[in-house]
């Protein structure tokens, strides 16, 4: 009866829509007559929005600085979306009351002024007949990612002392280093799949390192910097502005230039986003650090090494907030550089948003070359043109140019190199090439810099503009003259006043969190300008709260270096700590950057026992364990595994991945606890392992210690190795468990151990368990338990039978909590509450006939809970963290 109804709403819906003029994309339309769904994500586009392109048009005649530029943009567009936006939401508030069964989501958006939510068929019908709504989209899911890479030929990817990477001399960046441009006070924006910020040759570039992570890092997949599969984000980066200074290897254009990073970008097709989420990036990037009276935020190029592969769609050519992203960007002076795609040689083969048209040069599509070869030929792979819009002739070519694409070396990993080949290693050169200009002509347009090195490409292919190089390789040197014709050159800054802070640290500690509810920060201050300095003032923020303030009265050398330190007390768990030096001087600063410093660590957190950690629900840099990880390269992280019953994911030590593999150690450690709690109970410690013995000669190694949380005092309790170490004859390779008879369950009276040793346990505790890395497999850990007596929390445990169960949020530390029954089918429910040793919690509803069940946990302590949904003959259990 459900889909006969359905039917006919279809039909009459789709006979509404041609009786009269829908604002209904030809997608949309498509997706309601095939799909089976009976609720659709669509975007709104209203029809009062700035006209941005006038608004760009109106900047340039009246002069408008280009410093004011971003400002103007943001409160334009701003202002339009709150003012036009409300009645709508209004609408929306109303329908919502009226049909509570529909979860509308609604999310808001000011770059492009559009509104997305869920909707039905009913809805979408009542939204297609408003005045103020202009076109309605569905919210396709697009196939938003990266091309992977693919690998280089070069037989070693080394670091290389003292070098430059050939496609650095094929664009001539050496020209504009000769003369003093390396980037400086310029700075990138990297969308992508993420960044590792601990690579030597970006970490000093990386703004994070001198600000505090929301200005720095727009989080999608990950809440601290992090980068994915084949550390794309992290090469392409690389070839922006990499140097790793202790080898002199150069291997990025601007490698003085600094950057900001987002990483949306997955190649996980479990993972992927819907185009609209994008707009979040963008809308951050117009202003990172939230103040409208600060521009040395802004990013003034925004690299694109990501596009989605996917039938050609002429809405995005025009009705799309595509182009109200790439004219906003443009308006407040940001260039837009995307990498071409890897679909190629046919024609047209550009992907999405590449082959979308603003103007020229906007966005600035760029193909791939072999710049190891003196003809620079077009790779094979680099996709082509013409873009499918309708524009005019002369704007159908794509790309707008080329650069070098084929066996480009970068860093990957945390502290690798290695060399790919793509349009996404392409682009990047553009992007530094963009900034260098930047650098020597900073008053220049952002889009007069692109046509800059549009108008001096080296010609390549058919003679003019053509849709495989373009315009043909960019040319630094050629762009610099262009512009020197009717532009003064801004002569690099080398004399003059030049605070740095130097360093920032723990005193009397290396590890990566607090063991106290105090400690000292020492800095270092160091004069690397040119004239002395006097009158520097000091200050210390933690969580960007000012916290400490010092006036230094003696007058700075120039190489000379002052040491301060501040007593901090600690009271949150996360601390990130910026110091911030300045003086008062008439001139400007020559780095604007380096008299700022970051520090973060955590302070420990107290656990209570009984404690039970599965590694179900948070990876563990998100958790309350900590890492240890000497040497910054492989660690501790999370996988899918096999063999524990309602068990999916266990910590894992991958000794695979370490090159060389030479007894490296990492910790895993808990948090502390007071085992001094009165009770007479014996406490045990249990957990869960396995690993696959590969080697005879060279064999890994496992550790448990009992430690102060100062960890100063360390007693062995546990250790295997070799042979002894193994727990299954499996030749997969890599071992993954994939059966209850590959673990193996630890139990150990701590209580016992304790007594024998004459351990004094008036000081908190922790357990840490070590890893030291020779044969190279792979260690998995679960089931981490510290209990009393016979009060085993693993007794609960996680399960599903038949109910597939969300639970949001989670970790939770708000008053309510909403579960989510995703195969939920009318049927009578009931949720009860446990606690860890499995007593019944005073929260119960009976004969719940809804998907989202709001619960209220006003009254929960702090700890870990299990909620069991039941009906007549399906079940399902989903553990909560409650903090």
């Amino acid at each position: 009866m459900r889909f006969a109804s359905l039917v006919v709403f279809v039909t009459f819906f789709t006979f509404q829509l041609s009786a009269q003029y829908s604002i209904v994309s030809k997608s949309l339309e498509k997706q309601i007559s095939e799909s089976s769904e009976e609720i659709f994500r669509i975007n709104l586009y209203l029809s009062d929005r700035v006209d941005i392109a006038l608004l760009h048009r109106q900047f340039r005649q009246n002069k408008t600085p280009l410093s004011d530029r971003s400002k103007q943009t943001i409160q334009a567009l701003q202002t339009k979306a709150a003012v036009t936006q409300d009645p709508i939401l209004v609408f929306l508030e109303q329908w919502q009351k009226e049909n509570k069964s529909l979860q509308l989501n609604i999310k808001q958006y000011w770059i492009s002024n559009v509104i997305v939510l869920n909707a039905n068929l009913e809805l979408i019908s009542l939204l297609d007949r408003r005045q103020d709504v202009d076109w309605i989209e569905w919210d396709e899911t697009l196939n938003i990612s990266f091309d992977p890479p693919r690998k280089g030929e070069t037989v070693s990817n080394a670091k290389s002392i003292g070098g430059i990477e050939p496609g650095l001399a094929a664009i001539k960046a050496p020209f504009m280093w000769k003369l003093g441009y390396t980037g400086k006070n310029t700075r990138a924006y990297s969308v992508d799949t993420g960044i590792w910020e601990e690579h030597p040759a970006i970490t000093d570039n990386f703004l994070s390192k001198y600000f505090p992570y929301s200005q720095t890092w727009f989080a999608f997949d990950e809440p601290f910097p992090a980068d994915k599969i084949n550390s794309h984000g992290t090469h392409t980066m690389g070839t922006v502005l990499g140097l790793e200074k202790a080898t002199n290897d150069t291997i990025g254009v601007a490698f003085n230039a600094r950057f900001i990073a987002t990483d949306p970008i997955v190649s996980n097709i479990a993972l992927i986003k819907p185009l609209s989420e994008i707009l979040t990036a963008f809308e951050w990037a117009l202003n990172p650090d939230g103040d409208l009276n600060t521009t040395d935020d802004i990013p003034h190029v925004i690299n694109n090494s990501w596009g989605a592969s996917s039938s050609f769609d002429p809405d995005l050519c025009s009705q799309s907030y595509v182009q109200d992203i790439f004219l906003a960007c443009n308006a407040a002076n940001i260039a837009i550089v995307f990498s071409a795609g890897n679909n190629g040689p046919g024609p047209e083969t550009l992907g999405r948003p590449q082959y979308v048209v603003v103007n020229d040069v906007v966005p600035f599509t760029v193909g791939a070359l072999d710049g190891n070869v003196t003809n620079f030929p077009v790779a094979g792979f680099s996709s082509r043109g013409p873009t499918q819009c309708d524009v005019a002739p002369e704007l159908k070519f794509k790309p707008e140019v080329s650069a070098p694409g084929v066996n480009i070396r970068s860093a990957v990993g945390k502290n690798g190199y290695d060399s790919y080949d793509g349009t996404s290693m392409a682009g990047p050169h553009v992007s530094g090439a963009f900034l260098l200009l930047r650098e020597a002509f900073p008053d220049v347009e952002a889009e007069e810099v692109l046509r800059a090195l549009f108008y001096s490409a080296d010609d390549l292919g058919d003679e003019g503009e053509d849709n495989a190089y373009g315009m043909g390789i960019i040319n630094l040197e050629g762009a610099f003259n262009y512009l020197a014709q009717t532009n003064e050159a801004s002569a690099p800054a080398t004399e003059g006043y030049d605070l740095e802070l130097f360093a920032v640290t723990n005193v009397g500690t290396d590890l990566p969190f607090v063991c106290g509810d105090l400690t000292d920060i020492k800095i270092l201050i160091k004069n690397t300008g040119t004239i002395a300095v006097e009158n520097i003032t000091a200050k210390l923020f933690n969580n960007e709260v000012l916290i400490a303030e010092q006036l230094i009265e003696q007058i700075l050398l120039p190489n000379d270096t002052i040491e301060l330190v501040f007593a901090v007390g600690l009271n949150t768990i996360y601390n990130e700590l910026q110091a911030v030096v300045s003086a008062i001087e008439t001139i400007e600063e020559l780095d604007k950057v380096n008299n700022h410093r970051m520090l973060r660590f955590n302070k420990l957190k107290q656990a209570t026992i009984p404690f039970f950690e599965d590694f179900e629900t948070q990876d563990i840099v998100n958790s309350d364990w900590f890492i240890i990880n000497e040497d910054y390269a492989q660690t501790w992280d999370t996988l899918r595994t096999y063999g524990i019953p309602y068990s999916k994911y266990s910590a894992r030590m991958n000794f695979r991945n370490y090159n060389p593999r030479n007894n490296q150690r990492d910790d895993l450690l808990t948090p502390f606890f007071d085992f001094n709690d009165g009770s007479n109970d014996s406490l045990f410690l249990k957990f869960s392992y396995a690993y696959r013995f590969i080697h005879q000669l060279f064999n890994d190694s496992m550790y448990v210690y009992l430690t102060n949380k100062c960890l100063d005092e360390n007693y062995l309790i546990w250790s295997r190795g070799n042979q002894q170490f193994s727990t299954a004859d499996s030749l997969m390779n890599p071992f993954i468990p994939q059966n209850s008879s590959q673990w193996k369950e630890v139990k150990i009276n701590l209580s016992q151990f304790i007594h024998e040793n004459n351990i004094n346990i008036s000081d908190e505790m922790m357990i840490k368990f070590t890893t030291v890395n020779r044969g190279g497999s792979a260690v998995y850990v679960d089931n981490v338990a510290l209990f009393k007596g016979d009060n085993d929390p693993t007794v609960v445990q996680e399960k599903n039978i038949n109910y597939d169960l969300k639970l949001y949020p989670n970790p939770n530390n708000s008053n309510t909590a909403f579960i989510e029954v995703s195969n939920y089918n009318e049927e009578s429910i009931q949720i009860e509450v446990f606690d860890m040793l499995g007593k019944n919690m005073p929260l119960q509803y009976q004969n719940i006939k809804q998907q989202i069940i709001e619960l209220s946990i006003h009254d929960f302590s702090a700890g870990i809970y299990f909620i069991k949904v039941s009906s007549k003959d399906k079940m399902g259990v989903v553990k909560m963290i409650r903090q």
